[in-house]
This record gives C-alpha cells, structure tokens and sequence, in this order.
C-alpha cells in the first residue's frame, strides 16, 4: 500500500468519522435541550405551585381561625430555595429569577407585618365580647339605680351595637357600612362609666385602624405580582421553545445538507480509491506482461516463483523449471522480417499457453526465449510435457527456415532446495542441450 491509497483510505475514514461525530453531536445537543426543557418545565410548574400555596396563606391569615404560621413559613422557605437553586437557564431566561427573588425578598416583611397586625386584630376581637358586656351590664345597672334614664342606656347601647357592627362587617367583607350617627355626649353617663367608655371608644378605633392596616398591606403585598412575573417567565420559555423548533428545523437542514456532502465527499473517494486500484492494477499487469505476446514477464517470474517455490515445500510436492530457446529463430528475422519473427513468437507463445494448467505459469524470459514453471509434477511428467512442448516449437518455415527449441529441466527437491537456483540451472541444461546438438531435451545433471 503505497501513500496515495494510504492517504484516500484515511480521507474515507476521517469522512466517516466525521459524519459520525456530527451525528452523534447533534443527537447530544438534542437530548441535552430535552432534558434541559423538561427541567425548566418542571422547575416553572413548581413556582406556580409555590407561589399559589404562599397566595393561599396570606389569604388563611385574614381568618379568625388561623393560628399557626408554620405552613406559611415552610412554603416561603420552599419557595426561597427553588429559586436559589434554578437549572440551566438559556440567557434569555437567566434574568427572570433575580426578578422572582427580589420581588419575595419584597414581599417577606411585608408578610411579617401582616402577621403582627393580623395577631393584634385577633386579639381585640377575642376581647372585644367581653368588654361589649361589661359595658351594657354597667348602663343596665346604671338605668336601675336611676343614674341614667332608659333612653340614655338605649342611646348608648344602639351606639355600640352600629360600630361593632361596622367594625366586624369591615373586618368580614372589607366594606364599610356608613352610619352616620352622632356619638352619644359621654357627659350623660354617670363619671365611674365615662372611663369604661372612653376604654372602649378606644378599643373600637384601635381595632378599625387594624383593620385599616390589613387592607393597606393585603393591597401592598396584591402589587408584588409575582404571579405575572412566572407568567412572564413561562411566556419567555414559550418563545425560547419556539425558538430552538424553527433552530432545530435549520439544523436539521444543515445537517442533511452535510451528510449529503459527506456521502458525496466519502463516493468521490471510493471512486478515487477504485480508480486507483483499477490503475494500479493495470499497470502492474502492464509492468509484468509481455507486450509482444501477452504472456508474462521476468516481473512475474520473480513474484510468482516464491508463492510455487513455497507453496510445493510447504505442500512437500515438488516444482519444475522448463527453460526454453528457440532454435533458428535469428534467421527467420534476418531473412523473413521481423514482423514474421514477432507472428511466430506469439503463435508459441499461445500454444505454449494452451497446452499447459492454468495454475502452470507460462513466462517469456526474453527474445526468443521462455521459462515455464510446473507444479506438482515428478520428472516423468516434466519430461512428457518438454517433448510436447518441443513438438510445439519445432516448425518449418518459407525458404525452408527451420525453428525447433532447445529444453533444460530443474528440478525441486532433487536438483536442489535453493529457489534463486531453479532458473539458473535450467538455463544450464538448456545450453547443455544447445551443445548437443539442439532439438533436444535435457535436465540438469551435476558436472
């Protein structure tokens, strides 16, 4: 394997690895922003849970019954660490939770306040029943021993009954009963009632002013609408979420638009890599194929030698060597052409072919001539197949020109166990051959 198809084997897997780590990217980034959705979905679910459980509490403390703060003070705690431990948050979302912050850090002490004053409330309220009936027991005495005349006691009376009943109906609906009515002139009462009812005109006010209190802190604490700011937040999710579709839609596109050039890019290479296998094939045929004939040449020889050489010492078989030369065959160039020279070459060259296995390896060595290696073949064999061979290259041409063939014959194991020696000690029994006479066949024999 050589650098160019080194290189376009690496391109091809880059190419790949490449299409890969972007898929796997994207698939990353899109199960990240999943999840990451699915927690801010959860986290602003949990806010509006938070915020209408505190909503709740601030609307229980308005109750007489209301007596324990313990579940108002765990949903603020709550609520407080949700928003100290948000999730990831894209940018446009990071600023909505300072808000939120800022806005309970607001609303806290004004919590506390209404806490204080609701405790207050309740306490005039608790106490108020029992100075109502000291005070109408006291003008009920008062009316018996004559102190006061009964219009008097019922002047006084009426008067207490419409302002506890306006006070109480302002605590119950937030709404004030207009009356109208003139205090009664304490001068009336006899002077041991005048401080019990000093006492309780002042009891009355105090506990209007607390009711006064409630309603200014309960419209405080309405206009830090925390609600509309997770409305708000929730509304930013939304666009975000719009956002990341129409963004994921583009991605999707570029990503098919890369896979695509990726598949284009990875084709271009096999096909580069085809082609260069297709020419380096080719001109490594062209490179070990004799032109003239079509047969193989010396390169061949040399690949193909050790892959027989090995194949028969791995197999315990053995391998023989036909070394061959044509006889008379500068006359046909010199008298006939060498047009007819290269004819008569190839017409050798074919039967030469067809006469033998296809494993068997057929080589013109050069000029005129050939080596041919046989597999698995005893002595015997190697020397039917030289006779037929010799019959294949013996021929008369015009002019009476004769061209027969001079054989040598190697052997392995018997004529020696060195690869690099078959050829050369074939080529030694041909010119022994040569110098008997031509026309013949010879194995090599030790001198």
């Amino acid at each position: 394997m050589n650098s160019l198809q080194s290189r376009i084997i690496f391109s091809i897997l880059l190419a790949i690895l490449g299409l890969a780590l972007l898929f796997l990217f994207v698939q990353d980034k899109t199960s990240s922003e999943r999840h990451q959705q699915a927690e801010i979905n959860q986290y602003i679910s949990k806010l509006e849970q938070l915020d209408a459980k505190l909503e709740k509490q601030i609307l229980l403390m308005d109750s007489w019954y209301f007596r324990s703060y313990d579940e108002l003070n765990s949903v603020y705690t709550d609520y407080k660490e949700t928003l100290a431990s948000p999730p990831s948050l894209p940018d446009t979302l990071a600023p909505c939770i300072p808000e939120l912050q800022a806005s309970l850090e607001e609303k806290f002490p004004l919590i506390e306040q209404l806490k204080s004053n609701n405790a207050l409330l309740r306490n005039s309220l608790n106490y108020l029943p029992n100075l109502i009936e000291v005070m109408f027991n006291r003008l009920e005495t008062a009316k018996q021993q004559r102190q006061i005349t009964a219009e008097t006691s019922i002047l006084f009376r009426n008067y207490l009954q419409n302002e506890v009943i306006q006070s109480l109906t302002n605590q119950l609906v937030d709404y004030r009963l207009e009356t109208h009515q003139v205090m009664p002139y304490s001068g009336l009462l006899p002077e041991e009632l005048q401080p019990l009812w000093e006492n309780m005109l002042k009891h009355l006010s105090l506990l209007n002013m607390h009711r006064d209190n409630n309603i200014k802190l309960s419209q405080q604490l309405e206009s830090i609408a925390m609600q509309s700011k997770i409305e708000d937040f929730n509304k930013l999710f939304s666009e975000h979420l719009a956002f990341l579709d129409e963004h994921r839609e583009q991605q999707q596109t570029w990503l098919g638009i890369y896979v695509l050039a990726g598949l284009l890019l990875i084709s271009v290479l096999i096909y580069a890599l085809r082609h260069y296998h297709e020419q380096h094939y080719f001109h490594k045929t062209e490179s070990m194929t004799d032109t003239l004939t079509g047969l193989g040449n010396r390169r061949l020889l040399e690949q193909q030698l050790p892959v027989l050489f090995n194949e028969a010492k791995r197999n315990h078989t053995s391998l023989g060597i036909l070394f061959i030369d044509l006889d008379g065959f500068k006359a046909v160039n010199d008298t006939l052409g060498h047009q007819q020279g290269d004819e008569l070459l190839r017409h050798i060259a074919n039967e030469l072919q067809l006469s033998l296995r296809e494993n068997d390896l057929v080589i013109r060595f050069g000029g005129d001539e050939f080596v041919l290696a046989i597999a698995n073949a005893n002595k015997d064999i190697l020397e039917r197949i030289a006779k037929n061979t010799l019959r294949l290259c013996s021929t008369t041409l015009e002019q009476n020109i004769r061209v027969s063939a001079s054989i040598g014959i190697s052997h392995y194991p018997s004529n020696t166990r060195n690869m690099h020696e078959l050829v050369e000690l074939a080529d030694q029994a041909m010119y022994q051959a040569k110098q008997e006479g031509k026309q013949c066949i010879r194995f090599y024999t030790p001198e």
